[in-house]
């Protein structure tokens, strides 16, 4: 497949996001003061306060804990304004690519993309969980100045995934080797054993291992990407080519399961 990288001077290219080949639209990047001169509203990740408590309407609340879960993902992203916006200032040389497939930013300033930082890693498996995704690009940023702390970093990752994907989140060993009855490739185990990730009761998920290496670090973000792939890209894509068929297509397979029945 073609690859275009992203720039400053194209309207499509691959995103830095999903890595699709496909249109980018460009939007001016505007700041309002803030006439109270008050820090920036910041979500801590751990936060359970029910921030739409009172609000009457349905549709309002959701909007609500919807807007409060995309803050507490550190990640930006665009909010229409309800605000009189007629006395703005421009941000020059700043500027944000919006992608047509997955709909997720990037922020430019001049002719550099500032965000995501795509580092020296394999870009993330589109359907990761924002946070997980987010503290993957992290770990992608310091893979030259730190292998170390980037496979200690995709160690959290994958604990992490591995909750997501209903186990226990506490032993990357144990939550694996379940994976590996859903239909995940033993191969990803014995992989991860090679790496040291599982069976070192020395070294938990998201500890510095003093033994990790460029390598290592390297392995373990690819390992990442195939277990999100299997488990969550895959039932996915098979979930929506299953919805795509015709009502009847869709009768005569439930027929013929009943029959089997």
């Amino acid at each position: 497949m073609k690859y275009i990288a992203p720039s400053i001077k194209l309207t499509a290219f691959n995103c830095p996001h999903c890595n699709v080949l496909t249109t980018q639209f460009w939007n001016t990047v505007a700041i309002q003061s803030n006439e109270k001169n008050q820090p920036p509203t910041i979500f801590a990740k751990d936060d359970q306060t029910d921030y739409s408590k009172g609000v009457e309407s349905i549709g309002e609340r959701q909007r609500i804990k919807d807007f409060i879960a995309r803050m507490q993902t550190g990640l930006p992203f665009f909010e229409a304004s309800k605000d009189d916006w007629y006395n703005v200032t421009f941000f020059r040389n700043v500027s944000a690519s919006r992608c047509y497939e997955c709909k997720e930013e990037a922020i430019w300033v001049y002719d550099r993309l500032i965000y995501p930082i795509a580092g020296d890693a394999p870009l993330p498996n589109a359907d990761l969980p924002p946070e997980i995704k987010a503290d993957y690009i992290e770990a992608s940023s310091i893979l030259n100045l730190s292998p170390r702390g980037a496979a200690a970093l995709i160690r959290l990752c994958i604990q992490k995934l591995c909750k997501e994907l209903g186990e226990k989140g506490k032993d990357i060993n144990v939550d694996v080797g379940e994976l590996v009855k859903k239909g995940l490739s033993v191969k990803v185990q014995q992989a991860l054993d090679a790496v040291r990730v599982i069976g070192n009761s020395a070294v938990h998920p998201g500890k510095i291992d003093l033994t990790d290496d460029r390598l290592t670090a390297e392995t373990l973000f690819r390992l990442l990407n195939v277990i999100a792939e299997k488990m969550i890209s895959e039932p996915k894509h098979i979930d929506e080519i299953y919805a795509s068929l015709p009502d009847t297509a869709l009768a005569a397979i439930e027929k013929r399961d009943k029959v089997k029945e």
